[in-house]
């Protein structure tokens, strides 16, 4: 009997060995290769899926195949290729009885022959090897080559043996499959404690937690068994949790950055090509010199130092505070306009700050990062012009290496500089053996501008000491000199563009010429000027002078620094006057915007545009609404107008009269003398006085 590896297959069907592979393993699976039933078989060898390969019995192949095969020498195939190790020791052994045909005495007497030889092992040790396992040994060469002649691996080798527990598994009585399904359920709670317990929670902790799941589960499941009974199997061992200690990982990531972040993959760079203030780093360092305070209170300054990173310099300035006191950013950004300001520095083409960390930094990284808005003019040219595209970079939380330059630089200048400065307690105010030992720290005794002075020499002389690693051996000095050199120029920002972009915006409301801000009111002539209208952009700068507050209009246009209002005493005469002379001024305002006008007639403008209107469209009636005739009535008298009424009453007394006069003509002959009319007084109507 026969069988093909399927290097040999591949070969015998002019197939690729994928596709040979993918072929065996459907005829495997009981399918059919080109409606053919090859009897196909796995077994253990070199490569394939977890060193399973696939051969094909001879004689199941159709029959012109089996004419075609040509069984090939062991140079050409791997499946014949002799493997290092113990089947190749074993092959050597059998190698002389496999010259001859199997089943004949050639070969039973050089089995023979080899069975009453001693051989030397691998080892180095002497075996005799019986007949039977030396015809064992060819029979699983002719078989499966090399690879039969190889240690056979256990068949339950990829197979858990443990389920849950060896105790668990043998003494609880539930069917498999709900042994199965604690079983999956154990597993994955168990890598949920390694990912949500504290990172620092050992294999105890998971241990007991899951041992309890467990009791849970195994109670739920309802086992034909004693609850009491069923706790002494419910206790993991250490391998089924450490089995899983990988997902620890995700408590480090979520509950521990800093260990997360040393664990992440890291890049190196380099300063070959990088010029000076291309990349400057800034941070706050506290500075840990004793000085006195003028109450007598001892304390140390804090540094704000900036590296050039191409060259390794450093430069800063040094801040002294009252208790409870610290930095501020107006400090930061008054050592970072020095910093600009000095023709050995200059602008910066990019920033990296601190993230976080013991001071407020992100007001100032707000504010630096205007500098990305403004067009910088450059007055200087030269081989070497930094970009205008200027940026702030901001270190990730707990990245240490982003700024580790810095801080190795922070930790030679206390070591080897400050700490020839006398009141140098490296670090701790508390340690006695820097000064005197078993007294307490002496603090510096000169002034703060002597330990000012002391400190910058201390930076100096790390600026001109030699450094390796990037710098090859040169001091910054050097390094720097070199690019110099080279044709390197400084870049400077124009006169009042730090001052101009470093500020805080807010909208003000003027009101009597005034804003206020913080409580206090800022004036200036300029602010009497109504074409400003109500409101106007404060600009506060964030350093230097902050009692001055530039305002611009509407438009972005500068207007004026107004200054803190002048407080009159009552009754003081110069208020007086300088009341009036401000009405004077906003009077010269609005007689200087009435040059740009022309008197003008409203009434023209009125009559024109009463002109102007279009005449309204007459409808047609369409219906009357009416009433009942005594309310229609009342309703016509009420409508009548004050005008009419008098009329109509003046009417009335008219005709009263002369039908007055008329009857008295008519009776006057027939009246006696002695008994004269005398006629009613005349009624004066409405009209009349």
């Amino acid at each position: 009997m026969c069988w093909l590896t399927v290097i040999e297959a591949s070969a015998l069907f002019q197939l690729s060995r994928r596709n040979t592979t993918r072929a065996l393993a459907q005829c495997f699976t009981r399918k059919t290769w080109k409606k053919h039933n090859l009897i196909v078989r796995r077994v253990r060898g070199r490569g394939g899926n977890g060193g399973w390969c696939y051969e094909v019995r001879l004689d199941s192949l159709p029959a012109e195949l089996q004419l075609q095969y040509v069984p090939l020498t062991p140079f050409e195939t791997i499946f014949n290729k002799p493997l290092n190790g113990p089947s190749n020791w074993r092959y050597s052994i059998i190698e002389e009885a496999l010259k001859h045909p199997s089943g004949s005495r050639q070969r039973a007497a050089a089995i023979k022959s080899i069975a009453e030889k001693f051989h030397f092992k691998p080892d180095g040790s002497r075996k005799q090897i019986t007949d039977r396992t030396l015809r064992s040994w060819i029979k699983e060469y002719e078989t499966k080559g090399h690879g039969g002649l190889g240690r056979t691996a256990r068949a339950d080798k990829y197979k858990r043996k443990v389920l849950i527990a060896r105790e668990w598994d043998k003494s609880i009585r539930l069917p498999n499959d709900i042994k199965e399904q604690i079983a999956q359920k154990m597993e994955r709670y168990i890598r949920s404690l390694w990912a949500g317990l504290q990172p620092r929670s050992g294999w105890k902790e998971v241990q007991r937690e899951a041992s309890r799941k467990l009791l849970r589960l195994t109670i739920d499941a309802k086992p034909d068994m004693p609850e009491g009974k069923i706790k002494n199997y419910c206790k993991l061992s250490r391998s089924a949790v450490e089995r899983w200690r990988q997902y620890g990982a995700i408590a480090i990531h979520d509950m521990d950055a800093k260990t997360y972040f040393d664990k992440q993959p890291r890049i190196q760079r380099g300063i070959k090509t990088m010029l000076p203030m291309q990349t400057v780093m800034g941070d706050v360092h506290p500075i840990d010199i004793l000085y006195q305070r003028d109450d007598g209170s001892a304390a140390t300054a804090k540094g704000i130092f900036w590296m050039d990173v191409a060259t390794h310099r450093i430069t800063g300035t040094v801040e002294f505070f009252q208790k409870g006191k610290g930095v501020r950013q107006e400090h930061v950004i008054e050592s970072f306009a020095q910093m600009a300001r000095d023709p050995r520095w200059g602008a910066p083409t990019e920033l990296y700050l601190d993230n976080g960390g013991e001071y407020n930094w992100s007001k100032f990284v707000e504010d630096a990062m205007k500098l990305t808005q403004m067009p910088i003019k450059f007055l200087d040219n030269g081989k070497f012009i930094p970009s205008s595209d200027q940026a702030v970079t901001k270190a990730q939380p707990y990245n240490a290496p982003a700024k580790g330059l810095l801080e190795g630089a922070f930790a030679i200048l206390e070591q080897k500089h400050f700490s020839k400065i006398p009141g140098w307690i490296g670090g701790d105010r508390m340690r006695k053996k820097t000064a005197n030992v078993g007294k307490a720290p002496v603090p510096f005794q000169g002034s703060q501008e002597e330990l000012v002075q002391a400190i910058h020499n201390a930076v100096a002389v790390y600026n001109d000491s030699p450094q390796g690693g990037r710098l090859k051996g040169l001091s910054p000095n050097q390094r720097f000199a070199e690019l110099v050199d080279a044709g390197w120029n400084w870049t400077r920002f124009e006169d009042g563009l730090i001052e101009s972009i470093l500020c805080k915006r807010e909208q003000r409301v003027i009101h009597q010429a005034r804003i206020k801000y913080k409580g206090e009111l800022y004036y200036h002539d300029a602010l009497t000027n109504p074409a400003l209208g109500d409101t106007v952009e404060a600009r506060i700068p964030l350093f230097g002078h902050q009692k001055r507050i530039a305002v611009f209009d509407r438009n972005g246009d500068f207007v004026c620094i107004a200054l803190p209002d002048r407080v009159f005493d009552h009754g003081d005469r110069n208020g007086a006057i300088e009341s009036s002379r401000r009405k004077t001024v906003m009077r010269k305002q609005i007689r200087e915007m009435r040059k740009d006008t022309d008197k003008i007639d409203t009434l023209e403008i009125l009559t024109e545009q009463a002109e102007s209107i279009e005449p309204t469209p007459l409808p047609e009636l369409g219906g009357v609404i009416r009433l009942n005739d005594q309310e229609e009535h009342a309703g016509r008298e009420l409508a009548k107008p004050l005008s009419e009424i008098e009329q109509e009453k003046h009417d009335e007394n008219e005709e009263y009269f002369r039908t007055f006069d008329k009857l008295v003509t008519n009776i006057g002959p027939s009246v006696a003398a002695d008994d004269p009319i005398e006629p009613e007084p005349r009624l004066l109507s409405l009209n009349q006085k």
